[in-house]
């Protein structure tokens, strides 16, 4: 879609209210019975049983969470120092919610990286906070399940606008304009970060954390 068309829909997906996000046909995951004996906040029991989570995508590129609950009453994660509730993947990382604290926790299947990357992350690859509890994440999740696919779409479409100038000033012999074509990108990726930030901030906070790199991951 063409960008003001882009800018309009991420708007009204940032905006919507989240039932009208959640109740398709075919999309939405809902979390056992088992839900009500998890030791979690009322507040986050309610925001996964009404809404959900979205199935797991079939396309991986687009870097978006899927449901992926476990059945049992009792924390199915366990490490040395905390324990907690499975309620999604994305890719080969869980998605936990810590039974104590009740925010959601990035578990990583595999901690250390191959040799040539191990210097990025010398201790191994850490578990790591994507927000302060559950009902941020299931908000944060449908909406990101959503406008994900416009990002990429925007993203492609300044790449293509990138190569054709630069293809163009070469057959021509003349020197390309010196034309950032991502600007209206960023600026989109920068509307979905403010509001990000502005329901949950410790998810954010951090230019590294997990959904500052989900938002910025496209450039």
């Amino acid at each position: 879609m063409e960008y003001q068309e882009a800018s309009s829909e991420v708007q009204r997906i940032l905006s919507a209210d989240l039932g009208s996000l959640t109740h398709r046909e075919g999309v939405s995951v809902h979390p056992p019975a088992a839900l009500s004996a998890w030791r979690i906040s009322a507040r986050d029991k309610e925001a996964l049983s009404v809404h959900g989570l979205p199935s797991v995508p079939s396309d991986g590129m687009l870097m978006r969470f899927g449901a992926s609950f476990q059945p049992s009453s009792e924390p199915e994660y366990m490490s040395y120092d905390w324990s907690g509730y499975v309620i999604g993947q994305c890719g080969d990382v869980r998605i936990v919610v810590n039974e104590a604290s009740g925010s959601v926790i990035a578990v990583p299947e595999v901690r250390n990286l191959v040799p040539a990357l191990a210097h990025l992350h010398p201790d191994g690859i850490q578990d790591e906070m994507i927000n302060s509890g559950a009902a941020a994440f299931v908000d944060f999740c449908w909406r990101w399940y959503w406008l994900a696919p416009i990002l990429v779409d925007q993203r492609d479409r300044a790449d293509r606008a990138e190569v054709a100038a630069w293809e163009a000033a070469r057959k021509s012999s003349n020197k390309a304009e010196r034309i950032d074509f991502h600007v209206p990108y960023r600026e989109l990726c920068s509307k979905v970060r403010d509001k990000f930030y502005g329901k949950d901030q410790l998810s954010l906070s951090n230019p590294e954390s997990m959904w500052s790199m989900m938002i910025d991951g496209f450039e």
